[in-house]
């Protein structure tokens, strides 16, 4: 009887022991910043605004409040492992409580949460910072807003009653060009007398009078020639002027 218990209690614990270790793999070790392991930046985001000793931490370390840090691992810390090894500035938890600075070798694809320039900032099996500060945000994630149900209405403008009156692009008639006013003016104002006109024609017939009867031969001087003309071209100027004011 009592070796069948033992046969029970065997088999229990080997069925266990699987279950156990995987815990015990999960578990911290002393000196982390974290409660318990984290695998991905929003399970460390998640466990920041729910365990309030480890938002203390990180908050008294980074410097932020613990919904800043928060909102900053879920949105710039991506998963990632180191290429190569090599000793890096940590930080960890005493017994005291407070937090140390120690320098830890950490082999070639050791698993870390880095910032947006690819700079490591915390070891993620431990939770532990590889800085004293986080680095500065390079690009915001967008953000996207809904769409309003109320489509917008667009303008109607609504029909004329009367209706514009249309112009004409037929081509305007050209008219010739008239004299200036003044002109007409001082034609009309100024008249020339006949008298005056009358004048150089009689003395340029008697001036050609003379010089037919002092030479046989009848050649016109120059200066009657030139007195005829002169009465003539006044009288043909006012008979002119008289036919277009007529």
């Amino acid at each position: 009887m009592q070796t069948r218990k033992w046969e029970i209690s065997i088999i229990l614990i080997l069925l266990l022991l699987p279950l156990a270790g995987s815990a015990m793999a999960k578990a911290p070790a002393p000196g982390c910043f974290v409660t318990k392991a984290t695998d991905t930046p929003e399970e460390l985001s998640v466990l920041v605004q729910q365990d309030s000793r480890v938002a203390a931490r990180y908050s008294s370390h980074f410097g932020m409040s613990p919904a800043s840090l928060a909102t900053y691992f879920h949105q710039h810390l991506t998963l990632t492992t180191l290429t190569r090894p090599g000793d890096y500035e940590t930080y960890f938890i005493g017994r005291n409580g407070h937090i140390f600075k120690h320098m830890v070798h950490l082999a070639a694809g050791t698993k870390v949460f880095a910032a947006e320039d690819g700079k490591p900032v915390i070891i993620a099996r431990c939770g532990n910072p590889m800085a004293k500060t986080l680095p500065k945000i390079i690009s915001k994630k967008p953000v996207f807003f809904e769409s309003s149900s109320n489509a917008t209405q667009a303008t109607v403008i609504p029909e004329l009653e009367t209706p514009l009156p249309i112009i004409s692009t037929e081509p305007l008639e050209v008219l010739p060009p008239t004299e200036p006013e003044w002109k007409v003016a001082s034609a009309i104002q100024s008249p020339v007398s006949p008298v005056l006109t009358v004048l150089p024609i009689l003395a340029g017939l008697s001036v050609v009078s003379s010089g037919s009867h002092s030479h046989g031969n009848v050649v016109p001087e120059p200066s009657g020639l030139f007195l005829l003309a002169a009465g003539g071209f006044p009288a043909m100027l006012y008979g002119f002027r008289r036919n277009r004011k007529s």
